[in-house]
């Protein structure tokens, strides 16, 4: 299957840390590049009116006693400003987009001597990566003070799903002072997710101060962190070659200027969806998906920053038994601030239950993710998902921790009577929620009106009955006191009547859809004739009668017959059998006749002798 590498560039106007990104239709692979536009954090306006409130803070609090005049003799240095909150478990979760511009001529020049900044920015811009919207709205990423000391000043109350560059804007920001009379400046927090302590209450370093988000002049979440020493001059608190404002590192630990890093690996039911600025407040779905069933195509997604050109990473997907399914390599075409890149793989239709994962090797890093495949399907009796009035059909879910029926049931199996739609929902002991419906068919009962036919008939006579013909149905008659000569299993039969006095001829219906009707019954009376009436027939018997294959006659003479003929009849006169005996002595006299060869019907024997003729009527069946 070809892979196609697709890289995204979209340059937009002038906004502070602006996070945009193309949609890739889906397909086998996509993903690229992110890009964070620039411009203004905070205007000149601003910074004078927030320097002159700190700065009146300041002074209060040291004639209150709250803060000293004098520095400490101790440069403080100082811990990354953020961390993720409790529950959130993202390998990383941020990147960087612009370090502070040390160059004041106009150009751009950041400490490592490249341009990863805009011109006249004063801090270091940290975003959030990647759904950094969902973030915000589930307050994923804390703001930390990054070293001891006290609040000068604070602002909230301003929305926190800015995405414009305009008049009015603010941001929510807090500003601590240190030991060494040193400033850090923490902004752009959410809406009132601010520390409660007013100016002058101390922090901790380590201390929550409020929520990364997009306040003020910014349109993507990000904290904008500015260091000022005990002078008030900038400071960038990363040492470089090119940091002209002051020589020493303020971090405890500096980070590279290049953090190559996995932000997170995840799995996707589609190709992964970006929120854009214009429903920042209501981020959409983006397709993040643990719960999988055989069949369905699952997108595999790792998500970087600070990737650079040439870098390889190793992707593994593993079945349940930590056996690969799946392995693929991916080189990095170029460096960029945050990227992202996935694959779709459809599961087998037979793969196996349980917890797979998808790892991913980059930069002597593995980076997991666990996801269940799993199943909610429905199984019924024997698999068959119809029933027949009166019936009952047990409906069995796939194995779960919990269960819900439609109906209301919280059992793993339930029986059902009607038909209708049911549906389950399953929840696994890896808190998947797996879903399964079934529409079940309930077959009415055939019915059948009556049978049609005579109900008075003759010993050795041919009646047909008859019922109304349903397509596709089967019918099962049976028949005491006669013979059903033909058309057994369909809505009509010929029946040949033997000497009883009286008969019944009975159905039943079964449907195309296996549904069998009641029963329906119909008597016959038989006419037996008295055996005196016909005397002379006291001297013939045929055993059996009705017949099959051959029958025995049996003639009791008082004379000799010189010659005897016999003859076998359809019920048209044709003749089908004809044979002559001579010489027969009186007394008992037997034949054995074959009638293999006649097909199922009624027939007449004839027996011709001294000039008579008598006739006894056969049935074959």
């Amino acid at each position: 299957m070809k892979k196609k590498i697709i890289l995204l560039f979209l340059i937009i106007g002038m906004v502070c840390n602006a996070l945009f990104s193309q949609k890739y239709p889906p397909g086998d692979f996509g993903g690229g590049e992110y890009h964070f536009e620039q411009g203004i954090c905070v205007t000149p306006e601003q910074r004078i009116l927030m320097d002159a409130q700190a700065q009146e803070n300041i002074d209060q609090l040291i004639a209150a006693g709250i803060l000293s005049a004098e520095k400490s003799l101790e440069q403080v240095t100082y811990r990354w400003p953020l961390e993720q909150a409790e529950g959130f478990n993202y390998n990383s979760y941020y990147g960087i987009s612009n370090y502070l511009d040390q160059d004041p001529t106009g150009g751009i020049q950041d400490y490592n001597c490249t341009s990863r900044s805009y011109d006249g920015h004063r801090g270091t811009d940290i975003f959030l990566w990647p759904f950094q919207w969902h973030m915000v709205e589930n307050n994923h990423v804390e703001v930390v003070a990054a070293a001891p000391g006290t609040i000068i000043w604070k602002n909230d109350g301003n929305d926190s799903y800015n995405c414009v560059w305009g008049p009015g804007l603010t941001w929510n920001a807090v500003f601590v002072r240190h030991d060494d009379n040193s400033v850090s400046r923490y902004g752009h927090m959410k809406e009132g997710s601010l520390t409660d302590k007013a100016v002058g209450a101390a922090v901790e370093e380590g201390e929550y101060l409020g929520i990364v988000a997009s306040s003020g002049f910014s349109t993507g979440p990000h904290l904008h962190f500015e260091i000022y020493n005990e002078n008030g001059s900038l400071v960038d608190p990363y040492s470089g070659t090119c940091n002209s404002l002051n020589q020493d590192s303020y971090w405890q630990i500096q980070k590279p200027y290049r953090e190559p890093m996995i932000n997170v690996v995840l799995t996707h039911w589609g190709d992964p969806v970006f929120t854009n600025c214009d429903n920042a407040a209501n981020p959409v779905d983006n397709r993040v998906q643990d719960c999988f069933q055989p069949g369905n195509t699952v997108y595999f997604a790792t998500y970087y920053h600070d990737q650079m050109q040439g870098m390889v990473s190793s992707y593994k997907v593993y079945q349940p038994d930590n056996t690969i399914q799946w392995e693929w390599t991916h080189t990095s075409p170029s460096t960029y601030n945050a990227s992202y890149w996935y694959w779709s793989r459809t599961l087998p239709d037979d793969a196996p239950e349980g917890n797979w994962r998808i790892e991913t090797t980059f930069e002597g890093q593995t980076v997991g993710h666990d996801f269940y495949v799993g199943s909610a399907g429905i199984l019924a009796d024997n698999d068959i998902f119809s029933f027949c009035t009166g019936e009952t059909l047990t409906l069995t879910a796939s194995e779960g921790v919990a269960y819900l029926w439609s109906d209301g049931s919280t059992d793993q199996s339930i029986e059902v009577n009607a038909g209708g739609n049911y549906s389950v929902s399953i929840t696994t002991s890896e808190g998947c929620e797996l879903e399964a419906s079934q529409i079940i068919t309930e077959n009415p009962l055939p019915v059948i009106a009556g049978i049609d036919g005579v109900t008075s008939s003759s010993p050795l006579v041919a009646e047909f009955y008859s019922v109304e013909d349903h397509a596709g149905s089967e019918y099962f008659w049976t028949v005491s006191g006669g013979t059903i000569i033909s058309g057994e299993g369909t809505a009509s039969i010929e029946v040949g009547w033997h000497e009883v006095p009286s008969g019944e001829v009975c159905v039943i219906e079964t449907s195309t859809e296996g549904c069998q009707s009641e029963s329906v019954c119909l008597s016959v009376d038989i006419q037996v004739s008295d055996l005196e009436d016909i005397a002379a027939l006291n001297a013939i018997s045929v055993f059996p009668n009705p017949v099959q294959d051959q029958f025995l006659l049996e003639l009791d003479l008082e004379t000799s017959v010189p010659q005897l003929n016999l003859k076998i009849h359809n019920t048209a006169g044709q003749m089908l059998y004809q044979s002559q005996v001579s010489n027969i002595a009186a007394g008992k006299w037997q034949k054995l006749i074959d009638v293999t060869t006649l097909p199922t019907g009624i027939y007449w024997l004839e027996i011709q002798f001294d000039q008579q003729s008598i006739a006894l009527k056969l049935m074959k069946f």
